[in-house]
């Protein structure tokens, strides 16, 4: 026989289940949405399709052949990977259907409905009865974060490990649940491996740490405070205890999911060019608490709409921190301050845990707050701590449902006060729901369909001229990941070819800094007639270009392509992208030598001398025919042979410094050591080498003095002018 109590349970999260999948019909107008073409198809949510993509066809996302071309592209240095959990999900998705944006529409969509069932279960679990629990919950999945997040940033969507973390630190600040030990007439007894609340606790905080870096990073916080905040009510260093080892298993967690990245960097070494982040950039992303308790921009309400347009037009520091949290999460999230200042006004066991929690994210995360601290001090990898908001939200609409809990408790008597309470927590849902959205969140999908099926259609042109596993390369050159846009191309737009190709494998993809985009970066700037040569000697079929890449749309590089290879190019309908078939090309170029010369070129071709600066130098600056990069007073020059033999090269450049005082700079590598007098008169200098195979490090010291620049945050002590490396076969 079914168990009343389960019959119960299964209604509470079917009716929950159930209004959260009609709500988000009408909100994003799903009946007009194509499940097998992404709601977004630009920026950011590139990245996600890649991911998604990249997973089904090679089982993980750490390496993908069929980008990078022609090396591939090993994705471990960005971690990709930290979000285990959901890719995990995505992959049992992916059982049932091969198409990634069928599988990617869908888990978005999932999305909503696991977090407003955790929710509910959360809120369960602390006394709260179900008429409150189920509109507060679907409130707390439609979040404005959750819309603003989106396909962009996809697994930032997936928060519904939030409501369990704050569910611990719960268990943490009572005394009804025990984790790693229990009480027996009034002793306490170590017993956690006989403890239900122990087993459930340390597995959740394993699996929080495989969703995500943030909300783990978080969660180590939120748990570690609840540790501190018990010790200090109930004078117990149990908790405290308990508290260290809940983050050790969230941190756990989180070293499992990048353990590609760990292993990666091991065998390779860091990669100074990937995800590198500056303190500052704790403060450009930190909380806005105005930007919590405002409305959403685009309010359904065009008075609130203008008036939140006009506040975002001159605000400063507006950014992905517009994190509203609607009528009722501001509601409750005023009320936690209040209570905090007036703890008699409500009496209840839920809030005292809930107060602190609150104080503490405000403090961790506001501009300027702890966190900028912890970014100059410890580590500038957490930079958006305006994504606490998302913790903030439970928090208050937690909040929210607590004071209800307790008002009807206490008022609510008879059948007609119960069925006027239940119509005033609907109407509280529909409007909560309708301040919270807007006709903005609903995506374009017929512009997005045209677009995608535009490139669908080029990209099968393509493939029809081509073969199987043909590699295309991809122009503009463009580095992977984070790139600012190139002209009117969006960063990771270059992905559209891969996005709609199963068997060709594409230049674009390769992580920077690493050999491949290296050798991309090298190929890109040579001549034109060269680079194409290049190409066919490394096995490329056809060249590949975005027109939005260019400030003259592309007119000059086809002029120059058409004429080298005599041929116009194929075009997409929308006349922004073009192909260029090789074959021809290739032909000839081939039919010019013989096997012989012809392997030895291929070989010179995939295997040039490269290089890379890193630890101390900056960017390079200037022209290029009059170019140079700062450095601060010790800076390293990479160079790479990958090929199976030595090669002779000529290092050429200039150094100087910024005053006329003579400094030292000492040249150091394994192939040779070297010092040099220089100022801020140009140096000359001509090195001839011999470089076996392998990675080799040119260490550049130097003792001048720090130059200051106003505005430029920068250490500057001296600059490399007009470097240039080439075989000496070349000379």
């Amino acid at each position: 026989m079914i168990n009343k109590k389960h019959l119960s349970s299964f209604s509470l999260y079917a009716v929950t289940a159930s209004l959260t999948v009609f709500f988000l019909v009408i909100i994003l107008r799903l009946w007009q949405a194509d499940f097998r073409i992404p709601f977004l198809y630009a920026g950011d949510g590139m990245i996600s399709a890649l991911t998604i993509k990249g997973l089904i066809e090679n089982g993980w996302v750490s390496y993908n052949s069929l980008l990078g071309a022609p090396f591939g592209s090993s994705l471990s240095d960005f971690p990709f990977s930290a979000d285990s959990l959901h890719l995990l999900i995505i992959r049992l998705i992916a059982i049932f259907t091969s198409n990634y944006a069928l599988v990617m529409n869908s888990y978005y969509i999932l999305t909503f409905v696991i977090i407003a069932l955790v929710s509910v279960v959360v809120m369960r679990k602390m006394g709260i009865d179900y008429e409150i629990v189920i509109p507060i919950s679907i409130l707390y999945a439609f979040l404005p974060y959750h819309f603003l997040r989106g396909e962009a940033h996809y697994y930032l969507s997936a928060y519904y490990m939030v409501p369990i973390i704050v569910l611990i630190a719960y268990w943490l600040n009572t005394e009804k649940e025990y984790i790693l030990y229990r009480k027996s007439n009034g002793e306490r007894q170590i017993g956690f491996l006989f403890n239900k609340v122990t087993y459930i606790s340390l597995f959740v905080c394993f699996v929080v740490g495989c969703a995500g870096v943030y909300y783990a990073f978080f969660g180590c916080f939120f748990i570690v405070l609840m540790g501190i905040v018990s010790l200090a009510k109930y004078k117990d260093i149990v908790k405290l205890l308990t508290a260290f080892i809940l983050t050790a298993f969230i941190t756990i967690g989180l070293l499992v999911s990048l353990s590609p990245t760990i292993f990666y960097h091991i065998e390779f070494g860091d990669n100074p060019e990937v995800a590198q982040r500056s303190p500052v950039e704790a403060e450009f992303y930190g909380l806005k608490i105005n930007q919590l308790v405002l409305p959403i921009s685009n309010h359904r309400v065009d008075v609130i709409a203008e008036k939140r347009a006009l506040y975002d037009e001159h605000a400063l520091l507006t950014n992905e921190n517009s994190s509203s949290l609607g009528m009722v999460g501001s509601l409750g999230f005023l009320l936690l301050i209040v209570i905090a200042f007036l703890p008699r006004l409500f009496k209840n066991e839920v809030l005292p845990t809930l107060i602190p929690l609150n104080l503490g994210a405000i403090l961790l995360a506001t501009i300027g707050g702890f966190g900028s601290i912890f970014a100059m001090l410890i580590s500038p990898s957490i930079r958006c701590y305006n994504r606490i908001s998302v913790y903030i939200a439970f928090f208050a609409l937690l909040a929210v449902a607590v004071v209800l809990n307790e008002i009807k408790k206490r008022n609510i008597k008879n059948k007609l006060s119960r069925g006027l309470f239940a119509l005033f927590m609907l109407v509280l849902l529909v409007v909560g729901i309708w301040d919270q959205t807007s006709p903005a969140y609903v995506p374009n999908y017929e512009v997005v369909k045209n677009a995608y099926m535009n490139d669908a259609d080029f990209v099968s042109t393509i493939e029809t001229v081509t073969h199987k596993n043909a590699m295309i390369f991809q122009l503009p050159y463009v580095p992977f990941p984070e790139n600012p846009p190139v002209n009117r191309m969006g960063d990771y737009e270059l992905l559209r070819g891969y996005l709609h190709s199963d068997n060709l494998r594409w230049s674009y993809g390769a992580m920077k800094g690493r050999y491949g985009d290296l050798w991309l970066r090298d190929l890109t700037n040579k001549p034109m007639e060269e680079m194409i040569k290049t190409l066919c000697l490394a096995g490329f079929s056809g060249v590949y270009i975005d027109r939005f890449g260019y400030e003259d749309n592309g007119h000059l590089i086809e002029k120059e392509l058409s004429s080298i290879l005599n041929q116009r190019p194929l075009e997409d309908k929308a006349k922004r992208l073009m192909f260029f078939d090789l074959t021809n090309f290739n032909k000839e170029i081939k039919a010019t030598c013989s096997h012989d010369e012809w392997v030895e070129q291929q070989a010179k071709a995939l295997y040039p001398v490269l290089f890379t600066w890193s630890e101390g130098f900056s960017v390079l600056e200037g022209t290029p025919e009059a170019n140079w990069r700062w450095c601060s007073n010790s800076g390293q020059l990479r160079i790479i042979n990958k090929s199976a033999r030595e090669m002779q090269i000529k290092l050429q450049m200039g150094f100087a410094s910024g005053y006329t005082d003579p400094a030292k700079l000492t040249i150091k590598s394994d192939l040779f050591i070297e010092e040099l007098t220089i100022n801020n008169i140009e140096t000359e200098y001509i090195k001839e080498l011999t470089v076996p195979p392998g990675n080799h490090v040119i260490e550049f010291r130097c003792d001048a003095k720090q130059i200051y620049a106003p505005g430029d945050p920068r250490y500057l002590v001296f600059r490399v002018n007009n470097f240039n490396i080439k075989p000496l076969e070349e000379e």
